[in-house]
């Protein structure tokens, strides 16, 4: 038997079970933005991310004592894309990823890039995000709370600098990353250390003001993820240091740039062409894209002049 609290709409709400996230009031006090304003896009990323590493608990019936804990992920990390969590909270991309970049920059998580062999097909840069549980229950548990309660000040900027957007910590270690292999596994290998997450947004940025981003997603809407995967190849290409290697030859690096930085909407819409007709078996995905991507200015030209006299030939123009 159930005695009410007096009170409909809290008696109503019993029973009310709700599955997702939750989100602790220390947050709203530790991920500022610039602004001291609460960062809300980190909170809800990080939200999303604490939520699959909280474990399910499972309880014997036959043993009041006996506590099984489950992770809610098959691998060893937890699997997330910036677009699974964009559409889940009607977030950005754009945001998303900016949000992980400050994430690890405070040393909460870490992001590593892997190539998988699912169903038979090579999947290259898949986002697997680890989590620093210590880190992340010292800063909630943090006393930031009651020395606001009992001064009314805000934190200070000393305990919360690392976590403000656009603050970096310079006493900070954290940028671990894993190369994309050519092999087919999923074995983790480090690359350069002196990458920087905020070097590789500022190249995605240019990169998608440089190829008019908008108008090709406008233009082929259903190629959405395959003109961000592209971009984000790039990106991840000219924000490292080490050799580039093209149709498996190395290439000096300023001029993979120099042609990188010649790529316009019409070469992504070439490349993704091309792509769409290559009937054969690409094993090793990153490779393939890196050379058409380089070759693109020099063979466009000859590449639509080909299609043009083909048609014609054919009597379709």
């Amino acid at each position: 038997m159930i005695k009410g609290s007096g009170n409909k709409t809290v008696d109503r709400m019993y029973g009310f079970n709700t599955a997702g996230t939750f989100i602790p009031d220390a947050w709203f006090h530790v991920f500022l933005t610039k602004n001291g304003k609460p960062d809300f896009p980190l909170i809800t990323v990080l939200s999303e991310i604490v939520y699959w590493y909280r474990p399910a608990v499972i309880t014997d019936s036959k043993d009041s004592g006996s506590v099984m804990l489950r992770k809610k992920f098959k691998a060893d990390l937890l699997q997330k894309s910036y677009n699974d969590i964009a559409e889940r909270y009607n977030l950005s991309k754009r945001q998303v990823k900016e949000a992980m970049d400050r994430l690890e920059d405070a040393g909460i998580i870490r992001r590593e890039l892997r190539q998988i062999v699912a169903g038979g097909t090579v999947h290259n840069n898949v986002l697997y995000i680890d989590l620093d549980a210590d880190n992340l229950i010292a800063i909630t548990n943090s006393d930031h709370t009651e020395d606001q309660q009992s001064s009314g000040a805000p934190p200070t900027s000393q305990r919360t600098r690392v976590l403000r957007c656009g603050v970096p910590d310079p006493a900070s270690q954290c940028g671990t990353y894993t190369e994309i292999t050519t092999e087919s596994d999923t074995k983790d290998y480090p690359i350069d250390p002196i990458r920087s997450s905020s070097s590789y947004t500022e190249e995605l940025n240019r990169l998608m003001d440089q190829v008019g981003y908008d108008d090709l997603i406008s233009d082929l809407p259903s190629k959405k993820e395959a003109i961000s995967g592209v971009l984000e190849l790039i990106a991840d290409e000219l924000t490292s240091s080490t050799p580039v290697r093209v149709n498996s030859h190395e290439v000096a690096r300023i001029e993979f740039e120099t042609r990188m930085h010649e790529l316009t909407g019409d070469h992504i819409r070439y490349v993704l062409e091309r792509m769409d007709e290559n009937c054969t078996d690409v094993r090793n995905i990153r490779a393939y894209l890196l050379t058409a991507l380089y070759n693109a200015p020099a063979t466009i030209d000859s590449y639509y002049t080909a299609k043009v006299n083909h048609d014609m030939a054919s009597g379709r123009i």
